[in-house]
């Protein structure tokens, strides 16, 4: 079997800078394993992997140990594909995916993707994966209810008065739990 392979560095112009991804233009759906297999090999942040119906394409990332449910460089990644090698024509591309439908404008100055707001709840009990990974006891935190393969958080504490967050009033991480 041969899949085409792209290694696109977005967030920039210059080679071997920005943020990779590897993208790969699919026929049809290859099985889940051997999708989290080829983003285990490309070792990369994410690989995202497209099917075209036209428009909207069917968009799906991974990284090297389980699917994701939202990446904007990776988008970035598989619309600068499309827009260089198989659409040239096109001004706008969309995108269907399990965080709804996303869009990919061409613009003089670059590519532009409308991020979709994806609403947070309070989260009363936070895993315990997630808190042990944490230096600080969280003041809140806030769950997506994603329905990708990862449960996603966002975290409010306040910096530890230590390391490499000495001196600063907040840390911002984010972490994904499965």
């Amino acid at each position: 079997m041969q899949i085409a392979l792209f290694q696109v560095d977005a967030f920039t112009e210059q080679l071997f800078a920005g943020t990779p991804a590897a993208v790969c233009p699919l026929q049809t759906w290859l099985p889940e394993d051997l999708l989290l297999s080829i983003a285990a090999e490309n070792n990369l942040s994410e690989t995202a992997f497209f099917v075209s119906e036209g428009d909207p394409y069917l968009l799906r990332w991974f990284s090297p140990v389980s699917e994701v449910q939202l990446c904007g460089h990776a988008t970035l990644a598989a619309a600068f594909v499309i827009f260089r090698f198989l659409r040239p024509e096109a001004s706008s591309i969309s995108f269907r995916t399990c965080s709804g439908p996303l869009r990919v404008e061409r613009e003089p100055q670059g590519l532009i993707l409308d991020f979709p707001a994806i609403p947070y709840r309070l989260c009363h009990a936070p895993p315990e994966a997630l808190l042990a990974g944490l230096e600080a006891a969280p003041q809140a935190a806030l769950d997506t209810g994603a329905s990708a393969a990862e449960r996603n958080y966002m975290v409010l504490a306040a910096a530890p008065g230590h390391g490499a967050a000495r001196g600063h009033l907040f840390v911002s991480r984010f972490r994904a739990v499965r």
